[in-house]
């Protein structure tokens, strides 16, 4: 995905990119709905997007610093459902204030509603290659426990 000095980063370093860019969206925002002065029911849908958002980071990048397997397939179901949440919730948006909305607004809104949830993926698909690439490499690793154990030494 990302070709930096020349040679293609890790699954492992892209996971771990990629966590800490959620984490940070995350946290902006939590930050930019704490801060309106109304908060009404769309304000607490999206806090809780957001909150889940960044629970699912953390578990990657844990995931990503410990090499674990369990936590990197919660980050894939977490944002899943995520992604597919806060797609929901912004067609449903739009759509309740299809007449309010100015045609800019309406285009912006089906352009993000598009392209949004296809980045997501693309990035859980990358996720899902590292979770494969860490089930192989801990097959690996205990066939080679399995060798060690046959031979007695």
């Amino acid at each position: 995905m990302c070709n930096f000095c020349r040679h293609k980063l890790s699954y492992r370093w892209e996971s771990g990119i990629l966590a800490i860019c959620v984490i940070i969206l995350s946290i902006a925002i939590i930050a930019y709905m704490c801060t309106r002065d109304r908060f009404g029911l769309f304000h607490k849908i999206s806090l809780g997007i957001a909150c889940f958002g960044l629970f699912a980071g953390i578990c990657l990048l844990m995931g990503a610093l410990l090499e674990n397997a369990c936590l990197v397939w919660m980050w894939i179901v977490i944002m899943s459902a995520v992604i597919l949440a806060a797609t929901a919730f912004e067609i449903f948006r739009l759509c309740k204030g299809w007449n309010s909305v100015s045609d800019r607004t309406k285009t912006y809104e089906i352009i993000f509603i598009l392209v949004a949830p296809c980045l997501g993926f693309f990035m859980i698909y990358q996720t899902i290659l590292f979770a494969l690439e860490l089930k192989r490499q801990r097959s690996e690793e205990q066939q080679h426990g399995y060798l060690y154990v046959l031979r007695g030494c």
